[in-house]
């Protein structure tokens, strides 16, 4: 229950997306971020990386048009989120 994790959200969604199915996912992805105060069982625990404004084109269907600086800027930004969970034990 205490392992640490780090989720990042569907890169092409925006947080102010109209209703639908992405829009619900995201809105998941971003609540169980344990600083969102949502879940505080998830504080400390759980970090969240918006990842649209690291997108770099495609859809979730075609995998960001195989962009690899987007992998790498996600990757990163994943890393350094799970980097800031770990020094808060």
């Amino acid at each position: 229950p205490s392992a640490k994790f780090v989720v990042a959200t569907l890169g092409q969604t925006v947080r102010n997306a109209p209703p639908g199915n992405e829009k619900l996912i995201l809105d998941g992805q971003l609540a169980v971020d344990g600083a969102s105060g949502k879940y505080p069982e998830f504080r400390g625990n759980v970090a969240t990386v918006y990842t649209h404004p690291l997108s770099q084109g495609g859809a979730s269907n075609s995998h960001y048009d195989g962009n690899s600086q987007t992998y790498m800027d996600i990757g990163e930004a994943m890393g350094e989120a799970m980097v800031g969970l770990l020094k808060n034990e």
